[in-house]
């Protein structure tokens, strides 16, 4: 599958589910096969009409944040839902560093589940929510490749290269939504890789 049949594919779903397309579509690619291992297997990035680009990094709340009783949340782990999550994200900061941001009130509240008995699976206990709490779309280490997630995702979106995420950053910022309103929100889709056609990957 090439980068114009990728595009595509990407218009046809957002339109087939009536989600909005922006000039600037942030997405996310989850796979739920090693969520308890702490693996780095997820996919993260962009595509606009004309242009497409995917990286790694993780959709997933970590080991560390789920299972250490003194940093976990007593109300469950955070995981972003599934779907289409409009206006989540305006470009701020996250612990220091430019990042995509969820802050009120230029975004809508992040929608979720909260893991409440740290087992990584969405059972029928587990409750809903949609709140403000932190999660943002950034970047791991300055300049390390990560072999885990370990600190770097309570239920963020996180990009592991980090010269990936800085040309995701920057061509964000390129767009004339953002040069029209530097507090405009940024729309993103959570994708479950059982939903994406193998060949994209190609």
């Amino acid at each position: 599958m090439n980068k114009e049949n990728k595009i595509n594919w990407l218009m046809d779903y957002y339109q087939s589910y009536h989600n909005p397309v922006q000039e600037f579509n942030l997405i996310g690619i989850r796979d739920e096969s090693s969520m308890d291992q702490d693996i780095i297997n997820d996919h993260l990035g962009y595509w606009t009409k004309q242009g497409l680009f995917i990286t790694t990094g993780t959709t997933d709340p970590s080991v560390f944040y789920t299972k250490d009783k003194n940093e976990r949340n007593p109300n469950g782990t955070f995981h972003l839902d599934y779907g289409f999550h409009e206006k989540i994200w305006i470009i701020g900061t996250h612990k220091g560093h430019e990042a995509f941001q969820n802050k009120w009130p230029e975004c809508n509240p992040t929608r979720g589940w909260r893991d409440t008995d740290f087992n990584f699976k969405k059972d029928s206990w587990d409750k809903e929510v949609k709140e403000y709490c932190g999660i943002n779309f950034h970047r791991m280490h300055l300049s390390i490749i990560q072999k885990l997630i370990g600190r770097y995702s309570a239920g963020c979106q996180v990009v592991n290269p980090i010269n990936d995420y800085l040309k995701i950053l920057a061509d964000a910022k390129k767009t004339e939504m953002y040069k029209i309103n530097k507090l405009c929100a940024f729309n993103y889709m959570l994708f479950n890789i059982n939903e994406i056609p193998k060949e994209f990957f190609l």
